[in-house]
């Protein structure tokens, strides 16, 4: 029965992906997206064909790229704004590595800033505009703000996951901070920003007005939002819209999109057409794992649980890059971990295909659950 029901499981699951694709795709029907490079750093540049409204730019976080900006881009795009993305160096298609550790402000945060300034310049004189509104996440958020501190050009800076040890003084642009719900590191970080800029015990979703300049400060919570989820929050985009409106920035109707939904869609079934598909691949039985699936479930979970805790305070320095090296890393103790805790008896040289998947999956799945925020 269920050798019968897969064919026609798997031809659903195919039709639930191309709709993700084809909702994904609708939402910049009637945008413009084009590919450039500014002095070797990959941009892309998502605008309305008729409308003239500010010029923003977006700066994603750490291990991110130009992708992760997407929805919010053409969020802002719909209403009539010139957004430009941008991939930091050794990030997305950035060829050009970065070395050192992202939390020394003497390291590669000083080329960061550099190739988002290069950015700014360049497409203010492309465009014409005397002024950019600055959008980041995560590391990129304190990256925006060190920016905006040098420069006289800045409108607006907009933190979404914000981790930043500068404390903007009173003449800074317009700030908005937005964590999510779940970043509650990150909250007790915003609370200490605030505290420094002379707001006592701030409070969430309340605007502050600094003395001398005037300029507003406002935090918010994204409900229910983590991470990198905040990113595709609708939320998320309709506090950047009011924010914008309060400021009275020329702006469009801006709709919410719903890209984060349609790409978890797009992404979930793509997994499980590969799964169940993999039993249509010829194959060729050679040996067989035996197991308990106690013994097998427990192991994933105490490597799930105790690597990122090991990785955090010890690793070994295979590279000077600190993305690739944590992910050698953590494959090494994982490979270890299976080694000495789980007993693998072949018949053969290889077991089960199946198994294999899921297990990398469920690993990485429980690892999300205990992960730490990315800055």
């Amino acid at each position: 029965m269920l050798s019968k029901f897969n064919p026609i499981f798997l031809l659903f699951l195919f039709a639930i992906f191309v709709s993700s694709i084809l909702c994904l795709k609708n939402y910049e029907e009637k945008l413009i997206t084009f590919y450039e490079e500014v002095d070797g750093t990959p941009t892309v540049i998502t605008k309305s064909a008729k409308k003239n409204g500010e010029l923003i730019v977006l700066a994603h976080g750490f291990a991110g790229s130009t992708s992760f900006m997407r929805s919010l881009a053409v969020s802002l795009a719909s209403a009539g704004h010139t957004t430009i993305r941008f991939d930091f160096l050794g990030h997305g298609k950035n060829g050009i590595p970065f070395s050192g550790n992202v939390r020394d402000i003497n390291g590669p945060t000083i080329g960061f800033i550099a190739q988002l300034n290069a950015v700014i310049d360049h497409y203010k004189k492309k465009y014409k505009y005397s002024e950019v509104s600055l959008i980041g996440h995560s590391m990129a958020s304190d990256i925006i703000i060190r920016s905006a501190k040098s420069r006289n050009d800045i409108k607006t800076v907009i933190g979404i996951s914000t981790y930043s040890n500068i404390v903007p003084e009173d003449n800074f642009p317009h700030l908005l901070v937005l964590n999510g719900e779940w970043e509650s590191n990150l909250i007790k970080k915003t609370d200490e920003i605030f505290a420094g800029m002379g707001f006592v015990n701030p409070r969430k979703n309340q605007t502050y007005i600094s003395r001398v300049s005037g300029n507003e400060r406002r935090m918010e919570v994204i409900e229910g939002a983590d991470h990198v989820g905040i990113l595709y929050f609708s939320k998320t985009q309709s506090s950047i819209k009011n924010w914008f409106k309060n400021l009275g920035f020329s702006v469009d109707y801006q709709s919410n999109n719903q890209m984060g939904i349609w790409l978890i869609t797009a992404l979930s079934s793509l997994f499980f057409i590969v799964i169940l598909g993999i039993k249509y691949l010829p194959t060729k039985k050679v040996g067989t794992i035996k197991v308990k699936i106690s013994r097998l479930v427990s192991i994933i979970l105490f490597s799930s649980i105790t690597l990122p805790i090991v990785l955090s305070s010890y690793s070994i320095e295979f590279l000077e890059f600190p993305v690739q090296n944590y992910l050698l890393n953590f494959f090494l103790f994982m490979s270890l971990s299976l080694y000495f805790f789980v007993p693998f008896k072949f018949s053969g040289k290889f077991g089960d295909h199946f198994s294999l998947p899921i297990l990398f999956f469920f690993n990485i799945s429980v690892s999300f659950l205990f992960r730490r925020p990315v800055r």
